[in-house]
């Protein structure tokens, strides 16, 4: 039996292994589908999220559980689902899968910072870009990466949610860069959509589903020869993970994918004020807010407590700086449609996903009067955040 099957089959002790976590004893204790004392039920669900995944449960899932639970689902199933899951499943391999400590290795790359905030902790310091050649070189020849647990292998909530927001922008061919094992594609095949996906990856194309893997390319992105353009370019989570010297050459290349009055719609997390979303990630370094001053990627990079970047990411920005690296292809931002896509989601970012509400849109060729339309049309509410259970998660941006 592979280790995942003996793991998944171990999940059969699930429950008993929670009355024990809990109680010390699972004798002196009722079932795991009864309320212990005065435990709500939100309680106990997220009493099982952060015993098997190590976290609070989020709004999404707990109103997903509310639901099916209220039609009869068994609380029993429900911890044995989540004992199954890729994502516990993944924690569980992450854990056993070692990374050097390229601190210990290689203590000369690394020092001791004091945040503005006045705390104290280890950083990666790009003295060179050498440094930076230095660290993705790292990254790759240890299977960063390829880890359980780096990226979602399921269609989920967040996955439809970002195939909805891209789909009422009216656009219908789209290519996923980065795409792992085609989750989103599939999620956008559900809305009629013909997504096609760019990944480096096999094992995370071998994990894709039938319906998919014949349309993702296993490229780097800058040598794909596509047949005819696209609407638009997806690039979710990912150009932050690039070497900032490869950074020119994958925007060049996303430019010829991109049919004319293209778009380009793209999730990158940035430090600093922005005028569309807010100011999401304040400066923590002096080094930081002097590049940001100076119109240069940050040098200054947390770390893990391996020593690799913090989340894998190697380009540490503002909005600005990536607005005019972007911009500097021909591209323009355009901040009336990130507004209406604010206006529809920004409250379920805030609740359940905060990391999404850096979405980028940028087009190649669109008239200002197109763009104006687009964002007028685009609709104000979602129907896959409609009925979540959430508590005003759409309207105007706060």
């Amino acid at each position: 039996m592979a280790p995942v099957d003996r793991l998944r089959e171990g999940a059969r002790r699930i429950p008993r292994f929670l009355r024990a976590t809990r109680h010390g004893s699972e004798d002196e204790t009722p079932d795991v589908g009864e309320a212990d004392g005065d435990e709500t039920f939100d309680e106990f669900v997220d009493r099982v999220y952060r015993q098997l995944l190590d976290r609070p449960v989020d709004p999404p899932g707990l109103a997903h559980w509310r639901s099916v639970v209220a039609d009869g689902y068994p609380r029993e199933q429900m911890v044995l689902d989540l004992a199954v899951s890729d994502e516990h499943v993944n924690r569980i391999l992450r854990e056993h899968f070692a990374l050097p400590d390229l601190g210990a290795l290689h203590p000369e790359r690394f020092e001791r910072q004091t945040r503005l905030d006045g705390v104290e902790e280890t950083v990666f310091v790009a003295r060179s870009d050498a440094d930076v050649d230095w660290l993705e070189g790292e990254i790759r020849d240890h299977g960063y990466y390829d880890r359980p647990g780096i990226w979602s292998y399921v269609v989920d909530t967040d996955k439809r949610v970002l195939a909805e927001l891209v789909h009422d922008l009216g656009v219908h061919r789209v290519l996923d860069l980065g795409c792992g094992n085609g989750v989103l594609m599939e999620a956008m095949l559900d809305l009629g959509m013909d997504p096609e996906g760019v990944e480096l990856s096999s094992a995370s194309v071998a994990r894709a589903a039938a319906r998919v893997r014949d349309r993702i390319h296993v490229r780097d992105v800058s040598e794909f020869d596509p047949q005819g353009t696209y609407d638009a370019v997806v690039g979710l989570d990912i150009f932050e993970h690039l070497n900032p010297r490869k950074i020119d050459k994958v925007l060049g290349a996303v430019s010829g994918i991109l049919g004319d009055h293209g778009l380009l719609v793209t999730n990158i997390p940035v430090f600093g004020e922005d005028e569309v979303f807010g100011n999401p990630r304040p400066f923590l370094f002096q080094e930081w807010a002097e590049s940001a001053a100076a119109g240069r990627w940050f040098r200054v990079m947390q770390v893990e407590a391996t020593g690799f970047p913090l989340h894998g990411h190697l380009v540490w920005a503002t909005s600005a700086w990536w607005t005019d690296k972007v911009h500097a292809h021909g591209f323009v931002r355009e901040r009336g449609i990130e507004h209406a896509i604010q206006r529809r989601y920004r409250a379920y970012f805030d609740k359940a996903s905060p990391g999404r509400a850096q979405m980028f849109v940028f087009s190649k060729g669109m008239r200002s009067s197109d763009a104006t339309e687009v964002a007028a049309a685009y609709p104000s509410e979602s129907e896959v955040v409609t009925g979540l259970g959430l508590d005003d998660v759409t309207g105007p941006r706060p």
